[in-house]
């Protein structure tokens, strides 16, 4: 890394992805309302955000990384590798972002583990209420436990009652 310019550049780029990290969260929030109320068109929209945001965060890193390693194709970075680089000003405000994305990022883990158990509930409650329509007797799972579809049994949307 060579001089301030750099320097700031860095932190530049970590104040943009607390952005987006913030927006991420937003959406994940708005997720679990669509959830919630289950809006299917505006799942649909947060997906394609969600997307674009992840997206435009694994691009910032990319430009960190090259930023402090220009010459180098190695996609590890650690704070602490330029926290040592640091002036004590320096330090200390950029201490500040990374806690800042730290805690961002451990929100929106814990919003995507509570968006997850909502989306398995409200599969598990179409999966009743097409066994039900079906006339099923003893219903067959059809997702696993990451809300895939589980092709070991059949799926139900196949299946014709009778």
């Amino acid at each position: 890394m060579t001089g301030k310019r750099s320097l700031q550049k860095i932190m530049d780029l970590f104040s943009t992805k607390i952005m987006l990290y913030g927006q991420l969260r937003d959406v994940l929030l708005k997720e679990r309302e669509s959830l919630l109320h289950s809006d299917l068109d505006d799942l649909w929209n947060i997906s394609d955000e969600k997307e674009t945001l992840c997206h435009k965060i694994a691009d910032l890193r990319r430009q960190v990384i090259s930023t402090l390693q220009p010459d180098t194709e190695d996609a590890f970075f650690d704070a602490r590798q330029l926290q040592v680089l640091l002036t004590e000003d320096d330090s200390t405000q950029f201490s500040a972002l990374v806690r800042r994305l730290s805690l961002l990022k451990k929100e929106i883990e814990s919003l995507r583990k509570e968006n997850m158990v909502l989306i398995k509930d409200a599969l598990g409650f179409l999966e009743a209420l097409i066994s039900i329509v079906l006339g099923q007797k003893n219903q067959v799972l059809t997702y696993d436990g990451l809300c895939r579809l589980n092709k070991s049994n059949p799926s139900l949307f196949h299946q014709r009652g009778g």
